[in-house]
């Protein structure tokens, strides 16, 4: 029986045996965390996905994106890339970047929250808010040296 989810455009979205061995890599500007995911992916038989080495062909990122989201599951590293704040505070914060976080939204959506994994690296659990399941929240996996 051939698997399918729900895709952004609420059409069918193609999840058969030959996309499942494809990882897509959401990541920001801190490299070390991207290539060691990758490489374990690698090891283990699974091919990583990862945008900026994709061939642009003259699309948007986002089309871009799209183009290239035909995967079984979903590696988010949140880092922290950005800095910011509430209106309410004095500091700024370390936090993932934007489109990290847009894109972590993305995958969920696309995939489902159960094919769709957020390791941080030196960002507040506190600021994220992403259910895995009904019985467990937060992926509490972080990546070796947080800020």
């Amino acid at each position: 029986m051939e698997e399918r989810s729900r895709g952004h455009s609420g059409g069918a979205f193609d999840l058969s045996n030959s996309n499942k061995h494809r990882v897509f890599i959401v990541h920001g500007h801190d490299e070390a965390p991207r290539e060691m995911v990758a490489r374990f992916l690698l090891e283990v038989g699974l091919e990583p996905v990862i945008l900026h080495e994709q061939a642009n062909r003259g699309m948007t990122v986002v089309e871009k994106l799209q183009a290239n989201a035909n995967v079984g599951f979903a590696v988010v590293l949140l880092t922290p890339d950005d800095e910011g704040k509430s209106s309410t505070e004095g500091q700024l914060k370390p936090r993932a970047r934007q489109n990290v976080i847009l894109e972590l939204g993305y995958f969920v959506g696309l995939l489902g929250r159960d094919r769709v994994c957020a390791l941080r690296k030196g960002v507040s659990k506190y600021r994220l808010t992403m259910w895995v399941s009904p019985t467990q929240s937060l992926m509490g996996l972080e990546l070796g040296g947080s800020r």
